[in-house]
């Protein structure tokens, strides 16, 4: 038997009634055979991007946030056409996906 995938799944919705959570509930019932799902659905939660607290000392929540992240095999974003949400997404993919001190750097 193949291994599960680890998805990380983003709930973009301000909603407590989100249809792509129920959408994504769906999913994950269908394919619990197959992918283990970690559902996060506190975007909303989180603190807008600033560079300052994404290095020098991010809140707990952001660190677990980019923990989910960098241990998931796979991420989706699911996310509803509210303008404030797309942004709250922009922000924190930015927060997320900014690379670790060091990474990419020549170690001359």
């Amino acid at each position: 038997m193949t291994e599960k995938k680890n998805i990380f799944v983003i709930i973009g919705s301000a909603s407590s009634n989100s249809a792509n959570l129920k959408l994504i509930e769906k999913i994950e019932s269908l394919t619990e055979n197959e992918f283990n799902l970690t559902i996060f659905n506190e975007l909303k939660m989180l603190p807008h991007f600033n560079p300052e607290l994404s290095t020098d000392n991010p809140p707990k929540l952001i660190v677990e946030f980019r923990n989910k992240i960098e241990k998931a095999d796979g991420i989706i974003i699911l996310h509803e056409v509210v303008s404030v949400l797309v942004g709250l997404i922009k922000s924190n993919s930015d927060r997320s996906f900014e690379p670790a001190e060091g990474c990419g750097q020549s170690k001359d």
